[in-house]
């Protein structure tokens, strides 16, 4: 599930923000919560060696924190096929410094091009959509398959998000991830150098212990297999989801969202077997993760709150 929040792949077409979309949550409580988990200036855009322009920590930041906050400059909408035609429309009505900064962005296909451009630095709009966003400071954020930021997309205050996925220091890079960073080596890779034509040379890229892909062939077969497991033998598809978190642990998979989804399943397949304690613990895991993934007032995080406070009351 972690593929459908990985970087590009949407299919694209206009899509502008619906009216009254705040209105089930009044915008100012929203902001006011919003405003309270960040902090002071956390990162300036600024030349990277080897990668051209980059996204670099200038304070220590925590696992969790907000990072960085951005509101789409152009949005889509996957099933729109004349999406090319509407985007040109949405970028003609910019102004000359948006559309400046748009046409700053990095378009991995010569010439560059607006659609090129879009393709090379759109972002989902959630978890399993196919519509899309583009982002102008967000999309100076560099790959690495061992990522410090996690991407995260929040509809209420329509913003692309970044929440910390580890402990960082001033003077560090700050990447998200373009890929699933589960596949093993040569998937990743492979993907990285098709769709976004460099090669990833990051630590776990440049790691050959054996073990380490082990490792990650065995999630790809778990993941595989867990859903199917769930539907006929729920009792060991919780078992296996088990073993996928220890091996996210051991194979040091940094993002929170893929932690949280497999809490979440393995809530409800433990509600379906009648296992109320157990259900109350993955809860408890999945509304931890969601908090550091998403932060404590997206809408997921909300409504895993609100679960965990009926098993309290």
């Amino acid at each position: 599930v972690i593929g459908a929040l990985v970087k590009g792949g949407a299919r694209l077409g206009r899509w502008r923000r619906p009216e009254g979309l705040l209105a089930a949550r009044p915008r100012r409580i929203l902001m006011e919560a919003l405003a309270k988990t960040v902090g002071p200036p956390s990162f300036k855009v600024m030349p990277v060696e080897g990668k051209g322009l980059g996204v670099v920590a200038v304070r220590d930041i925590s696992c969790g924190e907000l990072v960085m906050a951005d509101s789409p400059i152009i949005t889509y909408r996957g099933s729109d096929v004349s999406w090319k035609t509407a985007a040109d429309e949405e970028f003609r009505s910019l102004s000359e410094r948006e559309k400046e900064e748009v046409m700053s962005l990095a378009d991995v296909h010569a010439p560059k091009t607006l659609e090129g451009i879009i393709r090379t630095n759109n972002y989902p709009r959630g978890v399993n959509s196919d519509d899309g966003v583009l982002c102008t400071t967000f999309s100076r954020f560099n790959h690495s398959c061992a990522p410090n930021c996690e991407q995260s997309w929040d509809e209420e205050a329509f913003q692309l998000q970044a929440h910390a996925c580890a402990d960082i220091s001033a003077g560090e890079e700050l990447c998200t991830y373009f890929v699933d960073v589960r596949d093993p080596r040569a998937n990743r890779r492979q993907i990285l150098r098709d769709v976004y034509r460099f090669e990833c040379n990051c630590p776990v890229c440049a790691c050959t212990d054996p073990a380490h892909e082990r490792r990650r062939v065995r999630m790809q077969t778990l993941g595989g297999k867990i859903e199917l497991k769930a539907i006929h033998s729920p009792k060991r598809a919780v078992e296996m989801l088990a073993e996928l978190l220890e091996l996210y642990d051991s194979a040091g998979i940094r993002p929170n969202i893929v932690r949280k989804q497999a809490c979440e399943l393995a809530l409800r397949l433990l509600l379906q077997t009648n296992q109320a304690e157990d259900a109350r613990t993955a809860a408890e895991l999945a509304l931890k993760f969601s908090k550091l993934a998403h932060g404590p007032v997206h809408a997921s995080t909300v409504e895993l709150a609100r679960v965990v406070q009926e098993w309290k009351d």
